[in-house]
């Protein structure tokens, strides 16, 4: 397999396409475990009327801040729209946050992308602050460390104390019970809203902020042309309003909670890591296999898994290991089978030694 190819195969997130084309006899129809998206697609609320031409209005985008921070248990002044909470952590480094941005590893590749200094999950334990912006996943991805609402708070207070600031990406956080951590004066928390409600294609988030870099975030965004699209910030509108969002939390909950169960009846025990309500799981990899030949070996049995490479923060080398995700299949019985396979590919010692020579 040339460089290229092994390249599509570490892609984080679907890649299906060219699985297919890497492996044309891998067993049909194929199972998606490398990305994390509602298995229920939504219907958005029956009698909106939304032209979708115009960019929303200002106080459309008001009652929707004002409807995500009573949804996000905030005041609504700290709560800012964007078109994802993905475009919010490009915009960290133009915001004002203090720098260096410093960022935990292993985690979303992104944050190795704005940060220019990088810490270990370890370093945390005993976390005293530092000058700076420390920028972390709760609950984590890839491998779902979450922290507990009083640890977050320990983690401000060291970085107000040492004059820094906590960045904390609750991209996940409607899988885990109770609420997101509500921020502080130095805090500034991302949400995101669309694959977990069943909306993948949805470009919506919130940052979280006190009120000065609020309007920093809201200044860029109009410097830059974009917005909250209207459509999906009145469906996020009416779905929090009227309870929509509440509901899906709560069955989206139930569901990954049953999903984690199944994943550790199935698999190895002592390959599993990563909290057991989380939409993923960390695989660590038995000896003697490498991440990109299991990752290879799962795709020729007709199932995707995201390798370690795509959370590598920095230069520090990625760990044999690789994610998976619960909430992609339909169904219970689909997931099952995709981690059968990948059970089955674990036991494959013959297929492990292949690349070693």
């Amino acid at each position: 397999m040339t460089q290229a190819e092994m390249g599509a195969l570490t892609h984080h997130g679907g890649r299906i396409d060219a699985a297919k084309a890497l492996f044309p006899d891998a067993p049909r129809p194929w199972l998606d475990l490398s990305t994390g998206i509602n298995p229920v697609p939504r219907t958005p609320t029956e009698g909106l009327e939304v032209d979708p031409a115009p960019l929303p209005d200002r106080s459309a985008l008001a009652r929707l801040e004002a409807q995500a921070a009573a949804h996000f248990g905030v005041a609504a002044e700290r709560v800012a729209a964007v078109p994802g909470s993905e475009m919010a952590l490009r915009l960290l480094p133009l915001l004002g946050v203090p720098q260096p941005i410093v960022a935990v590893r292993p985690s979303y590749g992104t944050h190795g992308a704005v940060a220019s200094a990088r810490v270990d999950q370890s370093a945390l334990d005993d976390w005293a602050g530092q000058a700076g912006s420390l920028l972390i996943a709760n609950p984590n991805n890839p491998d779902g460390v979450h922290r507990s609402p009083e640890q977050l708070a320990r983690l401000a207070a060291a970085q107000t104390r040492a004059g820094g600031w906590l960045v904390l990406d609750e991209a996940f956080a409607d899988a885990m019970p109770g609420t997101g951590f509500d921020g502080g004066d130095q805090v500034v928390v991302l949400r995101s809203f669309g694959k977990f409600f069943g909306l993948a294609g949805v470009r919506l988030g919130f940052v979280v902020a006190p009120a000065e870099l609020r309007t920093r975030v809201e200044t860029a965004i109009r410097a830059l042309q974009y917005s909250a699209p209207a459509l999906p910030a009145e469906v996020a509108t009416r779905w929090i309003q009227d309870g929509t969002a509440d509901r899906i939390v709560a069955t989206q909950r139930e569901e990954d909670l049953a999903r984690q169960r199944l994943a550790r009846s199935i698999l190895p025990a002592e390959t599993v890591y990563g909290h057991p309500a989380a939409q993923h799981l960390w695989l660590v990899l038995p000896e003697p296999w490498r991440r990109e030949d299991f990752i290879g070996e799962a795709r020729r049995r007709g199932v995707i898994v995201t390798g370690a490479d795509a959370f590598a923060v920095g230069r520090a080398s990625a760990p044999h290991a690789v994610r998976v995700g619960l909430c992609m299949p339909r169904s219970r019985d689909e997931a099952a089978r995709g981690l059968r396979a990948l059970a089955d590919a674990i036991d494959a010692p013959a297929a492990a030694m292949l690349s070693i020579v």
